[in-house]
């Protein structure tokens, strides 16, 4: 699998609720973005299309991720993240090689993965269980580390590849933890189904929301189904009847 987002839908909004799409229409096979040669079209991701590309200058394969729905402030945060995000090396989080503009779309180049789904790869071979989430921990912990919270932790966005390594992905949502983003009441970013009850109340995102995703994502493995899945409403339990009690002055036979 190519590292992009699955079909589960990740929300987030814009200030005014709306969503920008980039500056201008899509890139296309051929066509080049500053050294990078895109090859294919690979999907969509968390905040806009992703390409398979070459950089001219080395010969790498990358991948190449459009960044949308960036006003002023967002690019301005962006840019403060790219600089943090591309100071962590670990073998379990994906490399985020530079942060490009062409014709007014800003482009994300990062490392290519090819891999298959972290559930795909469970399935295929159970005993991968172990080592696979001890590789997801400590890809999330380094995360931590450096100050970042994901935000959108989901099988989709780890990848396993044919030697047994594990990959992080899609930091499109990811912010500083030690931005203290104040409580919202706008729907919490992430994917339903992983995102932490405390961010559905308007918390701020934190490494322990991150750590229930895991959680999540450790039951769905274990169970191929989401927490809650196979809970059906159903009608109330009726309540015992009381007994009625006599009626003071009731004539007695």
């Amino acid at each position: 699998m190519d590292p992009t987002s699955d079909s589960s839908e990740t929300t987030e909004t814009t200030a005014d609720g709306s969503f920008d799409g980039p500056q201008g229409p899509p890139p296309g096979p051929g066509e080049s973005i500053g050294p990078y040669r895109l090859v294919r079209y690979l999907g969509a991701g968390g905040m806009g299309l992703v390409y398979e590309a070459i950089d001219d200058e080395l010969g790498d394969r990358v991948a190449i991720k459009t960044l949308s729905r960036l006003d002023p402030w967002r690019l301005f945060r962006l840019k403060q993240e790219f600089r943090t995000l591309a100071g962590i090396r670990h073998d379990n989080l994906v490399r985020h090689e530079a942060l490009v503009v062409a014709d007014g779309t800003w482009f994300l180049a990062m490392e290519y993965v090819a891999g298959v789904r972290l559930t795909d790869a469970v399935k295929a071979d159970p005993s991968r269980l172990r080592p696979v989430l001890a590789q997801l921990a400590g890809g999330v912990r380094a995360l931590h580390a450096a100050g970042v919270v994901h935000r959108d932790l989901k099988p989709a966005n780890v990848l396993v590849e044919p030697g047994g390594r594990v990959v992080i992905l899609d930091f499109g949502l990811a912010q500083s933890a030690a931005a203290g983003a104040a409580p919202t009441r706008r729907s919490p970013a992430g994917t339903p189904g992983y995102i932490a009850p405390e961010l559905a109340e308007g918390a701020a995102p934190s490494p322990a929301s991150d750590w229930f995703a895991v959680g999540v994502i450790l039951f769905q493995l274990l169970t191929g189904e989401l927490p809650g899945a196979r809970r059906r409403p159903g009608p109330a339990p009726r309540r015992p009847a009381r007994p009625r009690r006599p009626v003071r002055g009731a004539a007695r036979t």
